[in-house]
């Protein structure tokens, strides 16, 4: 009898790792997704050639959108708001095959947060990311009814936009492009037709004692298609800030599904549709490209342990102590962005429990904060490849250290 109860426990406990296995496998599953994000740019190189200067100067772009989809294959996404490609491994570690500064964390309730830094321009610029990636039901998105080629007027600038609804998505670009167009990107349309998608973004920019800008945007898009072939939309924008009115403009659109063969977004077969590659177009170059071989102790990634936060950053730069310098701050950020993280989740967590709504983001009010704390870290390796005029370079925090900055927050 104990014998057949050990072999029924064995069978028993082989098909749940056979099944945790699979699931594991799937994680995450294939198919479109909502991404609702939090971007902040904070410009490092800027800030420094002005405090090399004497002045106490910052300047960062904050955004927060939502509404988009995004379609995730094999692990892979493309982010919208930079065009970089996203890889989510099975435990979750979130990376990039085209920028490996990127470095974060997928959970299985969406929450994702991830870091790195980018040169545009010949200057480096530190993003943070924080926000909800769910997953898609095809049920709970519109179907084929809703599907076709529409034509969409601007009742302000009578503009006309080439619209297309496919598996539940919605992508448009002007039919007559301008050179000022910004890119746009496609939006989930719910079971019964509705559209919200939007954005605000604010920019900070200033000189301490001297001059300071602010300036915000709101865009907020909300409609609904209808079975009949007809869409209606209202766009609200406000800029406010520096030099801004704060005054609402309110756009209407309205079209109707048409047959006109619509160029770069005209349906295509299903599995090889237009919106499927716009999704999954990345900007396909390399990010922070490496400088022939880096020392053997660095790496743009070192996961944190239990007695230390890691940071790491490289600067090509004809300045030694310029390079050596840029890359101590953006290695530096990278802790305070991962101490800031945590204290936007637990403020979330406290938010959600009182009120609920969207509000002010704790995200971007952490970063804000940590930015001007001094951490007690130390440079672990730092080196300057004369040949390659490059730096390299390796922070540490002790994990109490980051603690006690994480207690004061909260």
């Amino acid at each position: 009898m104990k014998k057949l109860y050990f072999l029924l426990l064995l069978v028993m406990t082989s098909i749940f790792f056979s099944c945790a296995s699979v699931q594991s496998a799937n994680f995450p599953p294939d198919g479109v997704y909502s991404y609702d994000f939090e971007h902040y740019v904070d410009c490092i190189e800027a800030v420094y050639i002005y405090k090399s200067c004497g002045m106490d100067a910052y300047q960062n772009m904050q955004k927060k959108s939502w509404g988009n989809a995004v379609l995730m294959q094999g692990g892979l996404f493309v982010e919208p708001e930079t065009g970089i490609l996203i890889s989510i491994s099975q435990k979750g570690a979130i990376s990039s095959p085209e920028n490996p500064s990127f470095s974060g964390t997928y959970k299985k309730n969406g929450d994702f947060f991830f870091q790195g830094y980018y040169e545009e321009n010949n200057q480096i610029n530190k993003i943070s990311v924080s926000g909800k990636l769910l997953f898609s039901d095809k049920k709970d998105r519109a179907s084929s009814s809703y599907d076709g080629d529409f034509i969409l007027t601007d009742n302000g600038t009578a503009r006309k936009q080439k619209v297309k609804i496919e598996n539940g998505l919605y992508i448009w670009e002007y039919a007559e492009k301008q050179d000022d167009d910004f890119e746009t990107w496609p939006v989930i349309v719910s079971a019964d037709g509705a559209i919200s998608c939007g954005f605000e973004m604010t920019v900070q920019s200033g000189i301490k004692g001297f001059s300071e800008m602010l300036v915000s945007s709101i865009c907020e898009t909300i409609g609904r298609v209808g079975k009949d072939g007809t869409i209606g939309l209202k766009t609200l924008t406000r800029n406010y800030g520096t030099g801004q009115s704060g005054e609402d403009s309110v756009i209407s659109y309205s079209g109707i599904r048409g047959t006109e063969n619509f160029n770069q977004i005209q349906k295509a077969r299903a599995e090889n549709s237009k919106i499927t590659e716009k999704l999954m177009k990345s900007k396909g170059r390399i990010q922070n490209p490496k400088k022939e071989n880096p020392p053997e102790w660095y790496s743009d990634f070192i996961p944190n342990n239990e007695r230390f936060l890691y940071g790491t950053a490289r600067k090509t730069h004809d300045d030694k102590d310029t390079a050596l310098k840029i890359a101590e701050l953006t290695a530096v950020s990278q802790i305070k962005s991962y101490l800031a993280q945590n204290v936007a989740s637990y403020t979330e967590a406290q938010k959600s429990m009182s009120q609920g709504s969207r509000g002010a983001s704790s995200f971007f009010s952490a970063i804000d904060s940590f930015s001007f704390i001094n951490l007690p870290y130390t440079v672990e390796n730092s080196v300057y490849d004369e040949k390659t005029k490059t730096a390299y370079m390796v922070v540490r925090l002790e994990r109490s250290e980051g603690e006690k900055g994480l207690m004061d927050f909260e």
